[in-house]
């Protein structure tokens, strides 16, 4: 055992290292074990093309001899040591992108240009950093978009490290970054939007949880962003007036409000359609003082909206699926939350909204970010995909329960709006008397036991999301069984033709 410490203490004195390869075998760099400061590893820069083997092995014992000699006390920060404070000094202002770039920082820049000295930084350099962000892009192993977010980090850093406000970040005389152009934005992906129609059916359709059904309506209605939803409150929420004021969002990593992305107050108005249930929502509301307050989990709401519109029946392509190129570039992505906003923004531009109150309604900070509506509302001239804004079929979206509340005068809040042709709701069609026995289905680690209605509920959205039909068919008959005697509700006979 002390033979084995006292060649490690030799090795740390002479300052041994070892090669560092890539994936493909690639030399890139050189691993060391510092004196004082541990283990650390220096990546090769060469002039042109990649490091070759000969170069690799004729640079190492330079390398290494520098890192050793090197004194950061003398010299200044490396820059992974300046990105950890520069990231701590950002977080103190209450910036909430601090946790994606440390991220980006640590998967893209730091393995590159993290032991270097701030000071020793080049533009030649950065314009390495540019040159593997598109070759990555390239290859498929991270989005254009990421590319240039990545690369609006390293300018951000480096034009802080000459002219920032917080004097103790000041390190450079200039900024490298300052004339490198960035990396290619490439593609961009396109997103999906829900048409009217298929939101009607997806809110009409009463197997899915009627809160679900209530937020997927509401954030279409009103384009808020996923926080500011969260942080929404009944003060704020006038339907005398006909408008909401969005003044919080919630962070998504400690929960506590904020300002909104743009750091601006707005004022939304409330749809007709909409305001019905608004009032209905009031009314049933709890004493939290939140419009939404028992929501799943902000990670679960894209593949629960997905999801439900499966239960639904509405089975479009683009919602459900990513587009890929025939060189396996993706040009567009499957359906997520946050296009319930883009929803929303489109149909404003197909209704004929000016601009300037759309961009206003949904927080824009120029009305550039406003447009893309507006071209996308050109396609569906004259095309039926719905009619925006329609009337909510109120009656299911409370529920016989919550309608109680009303007393006599609750049939004001019921609506009769139909399930479109070709988008009944999942509930609303026979289901072949098939007769299966349901077993526990499994989730994750565990089980779901399907015999309460939660179970049922999470068992049912497992099974349409694996595919298995049959047993979701019978999950949702057991599902709307158990909610239809605990409502006192008289089984209706679906197998019946339907008008």
């Amino acid at each position: 055992m002390n033979e084995k410490i006292a060649k490690s203490a030799t090795r740390r004195q002479r300052g041994g290292g070892a090669i560092v390869r890539n994936s493909h075998g690639e030399p890139v760099g050189v691993r060391f074990t510092h004196p004082s400061k541990g283990k650390l590893t220096s990546f090769f820069r060469a002039s042109h093309g990649p490091v070759t083997e000969e170069y690799a092995r004729e640079m190492a014992p330079k390398v290494v001899a520098a890192g050793v000699t090197a004194n950061a006390s003398e010299d200044g920060r490396t820059v992974a040591d300046y990105f950890t404070d520069w990231a701590a000094a950002r977080k103190t202002k209450g910036l909430t992108s601090v946790r994606s770039d440390e991220g980006r920082f640590n998967k893209w820049i730091k393995p590159y240009l993290g032991d270097r000295l701030l000071r020793e930084v080049t533009t030649r350099d950065l314009e390495t950093i540019v040159a593997q962000l598109d070759e990555a892009s390239q290859r498929g192993e991270l989005a254009g978009k990421t590319a240039v977010n990545t690369w609006g980090i390293v300018s951000k850093l480096f034009d802080d490290a000459q002219r920032s406000k917080t004097l103790a970040l000041r390190e450079r005389d200039d900024n490298p970054a300052k004339f490198v152009r960035g990396p290619e934005r490439g593609v961009r992906v396109a997103g999906p939007y829900l048409f009217p129609r298929e939101l009607i059916a997806v809110v009409s359709t009463e197997i899915i949880p009627a809160r679900r059904r209530r937020l997927w309506a509401f954030a279409c209605f009103t384009g808020l962003r996923m926080g500011e939803i969260k942080a929404l409150q009944w003060t704020d929420v006038h339907e005398g007036e006909g408008y909401l004021t969005v003044r919080y969002s919630e962070n998504a990593d400690t929960r506590a409000t904020k300002a909104t992305k743009t750091g601006h107050v707005r004022r939304v108005p409330i749809e007709p359609g909409l305001l019905p249930l608004v009032q209905a929502m009031r009314a049933t509301g709890d004493e939290s003082g939140l419009v939404f307050n028992d929501l799943p989990h902000r990670s679960e709401w894209a593949w629960l909206l997905r999801a439900d519109l499966k239960l639904a029946g509405v089975d479009r392509h683009e919602l459900h699926h990513d587009t890929v190129a025939d060189d396996r570039v993706k040009v567009g992505r499957r359906l997520d939350f946050h296009d319930c906003r883009h929803s929303y923004g489109t149909w404003r531009a197909v209704r004929g909204d000016e601009l300037t109150k759309i961009s206003r309604a949904m927080g824009h900070s120029t009305t550039s970010m406003t447009e893309k509506y507006i071209n996308e509302a050109e396609t569906f001239e004259g095309q039926r995909f719905g009619l925006p804004f329609e009337g909510l079929p109120l009656e299911r979206l409370i529920g016989r329960t919550e309608f109680g509340q009303f007393g006599q005068d609750h049939s004001k809040y019921t609506g009769k709006t139909a399930s479109p042709e070709g988008f009944e709701p999942q509930a609303l069609r026979p289901f072949g008397g098939i007769n299966h026995t349901i077993p526990s289905v499994p989730v994750g680690d565990s089980c779901i036991d399907p015999a309460t209605e939660t179970g049922l509920e999470r068992a049912l959205v497992t099974a349409m999301l694996g595919g298995h039909v049959s047993v979701a068919e019978e999950l949702a008959r057991q599902l709307k069984a158990q909610r239809d005697e605990r409502f006192g509700v008289v089984s209706i006979d679906f197998a019946r033709k339907r008008r």
